[in-house]
């Protein structure tokens, strides 16, 4: 479906590492330095270790500013960039639909309170008086997608 996804973006030194090693071969470099006692020494003393982590943090593709580089740091054969991790109650397309940002808060929790913690069977005021703890609604809301022949539909 011509589509990358990632968890935060792709920067300038992400896209140099998926030209030079192909998106399989970051999958692979990554899967052989996952272990817990690689991974930290990996991400954060090796140039492709910062690139993956790029990948999972990288906010600079959400400005509409950056849609004309967008397609430059993307690998041949891909036109659109996925990213989760940009909790909203919406999907968001720009770039001309090449960047979906595609985290809609779909769960019951987040929805209700974000990363408060609230019980979510009654509504309650926080001990100190910041914020409401509302009573949750019972069903999953936000947006789907579907991408099927290069055609993005949001199905709710």
């Amino acid at each position: 479906n011509n589509t990358l996804f990632v968890h935060g973006g792709i920067s300038p030194d992400a896209a140099q590492y998926i030209s030079k090693r192909g998106i399989e071969g970051i999958n692979k470099m990554f899967a052989s330095n996952s272990s817990e006692e690689n991974l930290s020494n990996f991400l954060d003393h090796t140039g492709e270790g910062r690139a993956i982590y790029d990948m999972l943090t990288y906010r600079g593709n959400h400005e509409s500013s950056s849609c004309p580089r967008l397609s430059t740091l993307l690998p041949d054969g891909i036109s659109r960039l996925g990213v989760g991790h940009t909790p909203s109650y919406d999907v968001k397309f720009s770039c001309d639909g090449n960047f979906l940002a595609l985290d809609s808060a779909l769960g019951r929790w987040y929805r209700n309170s974000g990363n408060e913690y609230c019980p979510g069977d009654k509504v309650q005021t926080s001990k100190n008086g910041r914020y409401t703890c509302r009573e949750m609604k019972n069903k999953c809301e936000g947006q789907i997608i579907r991408i099927k022949n290069d055609h993005v539909t949001i199905v709710n």
